[in-house]
This record gives C-alpha cells, sequence and structure tokens, in this order.
C-alpha cells in the first residue's frame, strides 16, 4: 500500500498533462503524416493515462 502514497495531486496533474499531450497533440501530428495506426494508439494510450491516473490517485484519496 506504500506505492499508493505517491499518486498525489502533483502527479496527477503531471499524468494528466502528458495524456492531453498525447492524446491530442502527438495523435493529430501522427494523422498529418498518414501514420493512423499510430495516431488511433496514440489517443488510446494518452485517453488511458488520464484514466488510470485519476483512479490511482481517487484510490489514494480514499483509502488514505
Amino acid at each position: 500500500m506504500r506505492i499508493i502514497k505517491i499518486f498525489n495531486g502533483y502527479f496527477l496533474m503531471l499524468m494528466v498533462i502528458q495524456g492531453l499531450v498525447l492524446a491530442f497533440f502527438d495523435s493529430r501530428s501522427f494523422s498529418k503524416r498518414n501514420l493512423r495506426d499510430v495516431s488511433k494508439k496514440a489517443r488510446f494510450l494518452g485517453i488511458g493515462f488520464i484514466i488510470i491516473s485519476v483512479c490511482l490517485y481517487l484510490v489514494n484519496v480514499f483509502t488514505v
């Protein structure tokens, strides 16, 4: 359970910003280069990062 305590607000902001950059900016640049598969994967990973980091943050808040 000690590892859950590292998921604080700063980590949440970092992961959300990283997920937004990956989901929107990187996927858009990949689609402009005709890399459609990579664009879909980047969008999926970015949204996944956001969802997982929010879930881990909520676990941290409600278990401590």
